[in-house]
């Protein structure tokens, strides 16, 4: 029987995955992109196709826990997958009796399965209070995917990897035009109540309410209106157990609390302070007494991270299942963010005790959130043995979970070369370069590397910005600006950004500017540089943040050795300062190659090396 080469993309992704609110949003949409793409994997395999890149079958075993479960086949070890582990694209050979229109139906009538089942159970009753709300959700809900494909002989030299991207230029489709109000969310779809709030907004306020009211306002904020796609996205993880099972095919994770509830970035940013109270018996009676006068105030609704699973707190069990923003002082003061609907007048005394707790030991309201792309993958599958490199990939995937989970993260996608985690600030560098480490051994070649960017954020700036500017850092700081292989660390405060670092992860020695850098925060943890040096630095010499300025200052590192010998409280020697600095250095300089990833070179002084090392050693004066 003769075969063909099957491609085939779904999209738009960032369109769908990026335009989040919350943590879940930013799950959500990894995982249903990764099950969309599923469904069409599964129809080729219906029809006898054989999915090649990514691999998600030995034979006719079936390895991938996506696939497996979607077949009604689940995996023993992962029965239940959460976790997107399935790429926006894939390659099949099908046979020649293959039907490429089937594999695009069977997506989309998945997707409007599971469209129906949120529109019947959430917003079905609220209708009767719109403007044509069930023609918009039509439009939108049959409207929104971007489906391309192409079925060809193979050539043999494997150019069919460029199929696809040939293919995308040919635009077919033309949405209908969307009018009224927009998306709170996802701003080029219009908002469902179908009014226009400039002359109706008591009938779209009439709308909201009503669904608000049927969904929690919890789910639906006060002033959220959204389109169809960003409902689903946000309601699909609070359907009855038996409608995932009906669309879906199962329930994620298997309990259905456990899908609803991912953690917030304000309780990201408590793990480090959470992990203080593990083991110690005095100051966990301490948080157990805080936590009897919160639920005193605001009633057990108030255990909003019930379902993590965070590997360091598991000894703390419900004392470490209250909502973040009560963790965070300036959350907690704040009525919108913390609603007390029990007892509002208990704020103040809440606020008291809590700072008491975090007196000796205050909390830093940032996480991290990591993002990992394999370099130049499109080219090498262009030019050497994709279904080597996709055994490679399905290695990596397999371990990136339990990675992430090892450093206090959650992992919410991991498919092919991809990886979105969010991490607690002080584990995200280790897990970092554990999980380049994890790539490298999946492909035991050093000419298939990995960049990651990890953006440290403030916990109430917008996700989406966040998540936008860690693409930023891998794509254009970390990959193009500094020839791939690299890392790129951002750290970004309420007010704006506060530091930038990037280097490949190794000089043509062998020497990891990762590791020197975690060093330096070690040395910092260890009060090696003290503040009185960081802040003397900051105000005399602004001008040495500038690496172009550095080239004024030829003397520099006299310049802060003489600065560290007069900021010691108990004086160093000329030969500690000298030590000191040269440490400053390493960490702070990195390397950086050219656009072939090949010639390299030092990198000039990058003094936010140790603004960042600051902040990982828990230094760094909190907002």
């Amino acid at each position: 029987m003769n075969s063909q080469l099957f491609h085939f993309t779904l999209g738009p992704v960032q369109g769908f995955v990026a335009q989040a609110r919350r943590t879940r949003d930013l799950w959500a949409g990894s995982f249903l992109l990764s099950w969309l793409a599923g469904q069409a994997m599964a129809e080729v395999r219906r029809q006898g196709g054989r999915v090649v890149f990514p691999v998600v079958a030995d034979g006719d075993t079936i390895t991938d826990p996506l696939i497996a479960a979607i077949e009604g086949k689940p995996l023993a070890h992962d029965p239940t997958p959460q976790i997107g582990s399935l790429p926006n694209r894939f390659k099949a050979t099908v046979p020649d009796s293959f039907d490429a229109h089937r594999v695009e139906t069977a997506m989309r009538d998945a997707w409007r399965k599971l469209a129906d089942a949120v529109w019947e159970q959430f917003v079905d009753r609220s209708q009767a209070r719109g403007n044509e709300t069930r023609a918009i959700w039509d439009r939108q809900v049959n409207g929104f995917w971007e489906i391309s494909w192409v079925l060809g002989a193979d050539p043999g030299d494997c150019s069919d990897a460029r199929w696809l991207d040939a293919r995308k230029n040919w635009r077919n489709r033309w949405p209908e035009p969307e009018g009224g109000d927009h998306c709170t969310l996802m701003g080029d779809w219009q908002e469902l109540s179908g009014f226009v709030r400039a002359h109706e907004k008591s009938n779209q306020d009439d709308f909201w309410n009503a669904l608000g009211s049927r969904v929690g306002r919890l789910e639906l904020r006060e002033n959220e209106r959204l389109c169809a796609i960003a409902l689903i996205k946000r309601l699909f993880p609070k359907l009855e157990p038996e409608d995932p099972k009906q669309s879906i095919r199962w329930v994620p994770d298997g309990i259905s609390k456990a899908v609803r509830n991912w953690p917030s970035t304000a309780y990201m940013a408590a793990i480090p302070w959470l992990r203080g109270f593990a083991g110690d018996l005095e100051r966990t009676e301490k948080l157990r007494a805080y936590e009897e006068h919160v639920i005193e105030a605001a009633g057990e609704a108030v255990r909003g991270e019930r379902s993590m699973h965070i590997k360091s707190l598991e000894s703390l069990k419900r004392l470490a299942w209250l909502d973040g923003n009560f963790f965070l002082p300036a959350a907690l003061a704040n009525a919108s963010d913390t609603p007390l609907t029990e007892n509002e007048e208990a704020r103040q005394s809440l606020c008291t005790e809590l700072k008491k707790l975090q007196k000796e030991h205050p909390v830093q309201p940032y996480y991290a959130l990591l993002l990992l792309d394999g370099d130049n993958l499109g080219k090498h599958l262009s030019t050497g043995k994709p279904d080597a490199i996709s055994c490679a990939l399905a290695r990596f995937s397999r371990n990136v979970a339990g990675c992430v989970e090892a450093h206090d993260g959650v992992t919410l996608y991991a498919g092919g070369d991809d990886v979105m985690a969010l991490l607690p600030y002080d584990r995200a560098l280790d897990c970092a370069m554990s999980l380049h480490e994890a790539y490298g051994t999946a492909f035991n070649d050093p000419d298939f590397t990995a960049s990651v960017a990890v953006v440290f954020a403030h916990y109430h700036l917008p996700l989406r910005e966040v998540l936008a500017e860690a693409r930023r850092q891998l794509d254009g700081v970390a990959k193009d600006g500094n020839g791939r292989d690299s890392i790129a660390l951002a750290w970004f405060k309420a007010s704006g950004k506060a530091a930038e670092w990037v280097s490949t992860w190794a000089d043509d020695n062998g020497e990891e500017f990762t590791k020197r850098l975690q060093s330096l925060a070690d040395a910092v943890s260890a009060d090696r540089f003290g503040s009185g040096f960081f802040y003397k630095l900051r105000t005399r010499y602004p001008m040495l943040a500038d690496a172009g300025e550095l080239e004024n200052f030829p003397n520099v590192k006299r310049l802060l050795q003489a600065e560290y010998l007069k900021s010691r409280e108990r004086k160093p020697t000329l030969e500690q300062a000298e030590e000191a600095i040269a440490e400053l250095f390493s960490a702070c300089q990195g390397f950086e190659r050219d656009k072939d990833g090949k010639a390299g070179s030092q990198k000039a002084l990058q003094l936010d090396g140790l603004r960042l090392a600051r902040l990982l050693a828990g230094k760094e004066v909190h907002e």
